[in-house]
């Protein structure tokens, strides 16, 4: 069922002005070359305010993506849109395809979602086969051959060369705007994007070259979701930042975003798990750096009350 309503999203140039704006005070070291790129990958849709669409499915569609909203502490609370078919990807590729061309970015992340899921399905009868051989090994096997065996029927008539362009959809519904497109990017790991960049050919420094551009959209991307109150975009950059996986100052930039999830989530368990990390990381902080990720986070939530949507 086609959404009633779409929503105006600030202009996907956020990517680059979240990306400076997040350390301006906290490191002066970060790459202009990652800056530039990233402003590459965004720059032909930064013109003019992005909209997130509903997919238009045929009658016979058995996923309602209807968009559904509700309001929470005076929020406009996004259901993300729902990727997954009753009846297997196949006999949806054609409609998906079709939107995409007509520029539906919700439909081009739906069928990014199903690529990803079937990109290490079993694709033939003899990989099938191969694959239930190596899960009778296991101890507990039951599991395991039953989501083999839902995957193998769900991802049949899709093939390798359009399972690789998995990235090309999802790089561009993110670039686009849509805020569960750029969580699902944050998600991926260096190693998979490498792979579906054939990184393996490339000379190290062209491959560690290729890896920093990588981090350098994903962290943009995170960073646009986040501030229109993605809770997962904001646990995932906690969790690099408090690694050091993003330039210096990790620790503040992670202890201000967990006061954000404490305050903006409607989950008990993200409440308390989050607490705890911000009693622990308050006595590790000195009063100074306790006053810059305050700052930081005072300003994430004016950003977010701009916007004035979560996304749990």
């Amino acid at each position: 069922m086609p959404s009633k309503i779409a929503l105006t999203l600030i202009p996907t140039c956020v990517l680059i002005i979240a990306y400076i704006a997040l350390s301006p005070q906290l490191d002066n070291q970060s790459s202009t070359s990652s800056i530039n790129e990233t402003n590459q990958l965004v720059k032909q849709h930064s013109e003019t305010p992005m909209q997130v669409e509903s997919v238009n499915h045929p009658p016979n569609t058995d996923t309602d993506n209807e968009q559904s909203m509700s309001q929470f502490n005076g929020f406009m609370v996004i259901e993300k849109p729902q990727w997954k078919f009753e009846t297997g990807i196949t006999n949806h590729v054609k409609t998906l395809k079709l939107q995409i061309a007509n520029g539906n970015n919700e439909a081009r992340y739906i069928y990014a979602k199903n690529l990803l899921y079937c990109f290490n399905a079993p694709l033939d009868e003899a990989r099938f086969e191969q694959k239930l051989a190596n899960a009778y090994q296991l101890e507990d096997s039951s599991r395991t051959i039953e989501q083999i065996t839902v995957q193998y029927e769900y991802c049949q008539g899709l093939d390798r060369d359009e399972l690789n362009n998995v990235l090309i959809h999802l790089e561009q519904a993110a670039a686009n705007g849509l805020v569960a497109a750029q969580e699902e990017f944050g998600r991926m790991t260096s190693k998979f994007y490498m792979q579906l960049q054939q990184g393996k050919s490339l000379s190290r420094n062209e491959y560690i070259a290729r890896r920093d551009k990588f981090l350098a959209h994903k962290e943009a991307f995170l960073i646009s979701a986040a501030k229109h109150g993605s809770i997962s975009a904001l646990k995932q950059l906690s969790n690099s930042y408090h690694s050091q996986n993003y330039g210096l100052n990790g620790h503040i930039k992670s202890y201000a975003l967990n006061k954000l999830i404490v305050e903006l989530t409607n989950d008990d368990q993200i409440y308390n798990r989050y607490s705890f990390f911000v009693n622990r990381q308050f006595d590790q902080l000195t009063a100074n750096e306790r006053d810059k990720a305050n700052a930081l986070s005072n300003e994430w939530r004016k950003q977010i009350e701009k916007n004035g949507t979560l996304y749990f």
